[in-house]
């Protein structure tokens, strides 16, 4: 069962969220485009694999979706700006605008070294 905040962002936005114990991602598909508009781990949590895994796994979806891109921003004015921006140059993001106070990055999967998986 989805939590009212997830079912929420599906009615009114048509957005997943992919929900755990530790933290969230909420994504959308827009074309060969992946958005991913926010993800969130708690802070004790925030040094294990957890914010990567839910990427990957979000990134495995957009590929079996026939996407090429991941999107991501940063609002540079929130809490954790820095370590956001940093994670996800690590996560081979790659820095293509600012704008509204916002750091928008891209990320091309289309050349993925993952197989994909059978939905």
């Amino acid at each position: 069962m989805k939590s009212l905040w997830a079912q929420y962002h599906k009615e009114t936005e048509d957005h997943e969220v992919i929900e755990g114990k530790c933290g969230f991602i909420r994504y959308s598909f827009s074309g060969k485009l992946c958005l991913i508009h926010d993800l969130f781990v708690a802070k004790e949590f925030r040094r294990d694999r957890i914010a990567w895994d839910l990427a990957d796994t979000v990134t495995h979806l957009a590929i079996n979706r026939g996407c090429t891109h991941l999107w991501s921003r940063v609002g540079v004015a929130t809490g954790g700006a820095n370590e956001a921006l940093l994670a996800n140059l690590a996560y081979g993001f790659k820095v293509q605008a600012a704008e509204g106070g916002f750091i928008i990055m891209l990320k091309d999967i289309s050349e993925a070294m993952w197989v994909k998986k059978a939905e």
